[in-house]
């Protein structure tokens, strides 16, 4: 289920089929309209006009802006993910919180990262919090869902991915890790950090180093700094 027109029209952009748009009875008795609600006809998906209270009932936010859709999941698995033969991917270890989550999608999709893959313990990319914090991202991105942290790295081994961890410490500044594709940024849980078996086969350990007291930053900044400094390389590469 998708909360507001934002996530709705994103889902529609996408591709993912629409099944059932829910619109506060009180919005269209006042003649106001999303601007996605035109591709509703096209495609002609149904509008169901639903007094505000039932609305809200079903609504995981104080504000629904009125609307609320049933849409069918996005292809996701590691048939999805081969398929798109990516060049870099995040591994979310363990990551709980949904906000975190939905902006690691954020950015992996911003940085042309070609997938997303959460292991067991990580919150679920469903979760309307991360659906939101993703502004879309999860509607396209291709994502493998609860692995298992050596079925991840048996994955990675066999297309001759480079496991690189994001780390507090210890770790090459992100301007001399000299990330070049393939690659995977993992990226670990907030309080534990990430597991032994990622440890294990790290090739490299990226650590950003901070002014101030600060002792880390969340799993989303962290991996923004060192994706878009992987990202300026290839473009630097190329000229």
């Amino acid at each position: 289920m998708l909360e507001g027109p934002h996530l709705i029209e994103e889902a529609l952009l996408s591709g993912l089929a629409v099944e059932h748009v829910f619109c506060s009875a009180s919005l269209l008795a006042d003649g106001s309209k999303a601007p996605f609600l035109g591709r509703l006809e096209q495609k002609r998906v149904p509008l169901v006009p639903v007094e505000d209270a039932l609305l809200q009932e079903f609504a995981t936010t104080e504000n629904t802006q009125g609307y609320l859709a049933i849409v069918a999941a996005p292809p996701c698995g590691w048939t999805v993910l081969s398929s798109r033969a990516p060049s870099s991917l995040i591994i979310a270890d363990g990551i709980q919180d949904p906000g975190n989550l939905g902006s690691l999608a954020r950015i992996a999709e911003g940085c042309g990262c070609g997938g997303l893959v959460t292991t067991r313990g990580t919150v679920d990319p469903a979760n309307p919090k991360c659906l939101r914090a993703s502004a879309g991202s999860l509607l396209r991105l291709p994502f493998v869902q609860g692995a298992r942290s050596m079925e991840v790295i048996e994955w990675l081994r066999a297309r001759s991915f480079e496991v690189v961890i994001a780390a507090t410490q210890a770790g090459l500044e992100p301007w001399k890790a000299d990330l070049r594709p393939p690659f995977a940024l993992v990226v670990g849980n907030e309080s534990r950090g990430i597991g032994s078996d990622f440890k294990t086969a790290a090739g490299k350990l990226v650590t950003i180093p901070l002014q101030g007291k600060l002792e880390s930053l969340n799993a989303a900044a962290a991996a923004g700094i060192i994706l878009y400094e992987a990202l300026a390389r290839s473009a630097a590469d190329l000229t």
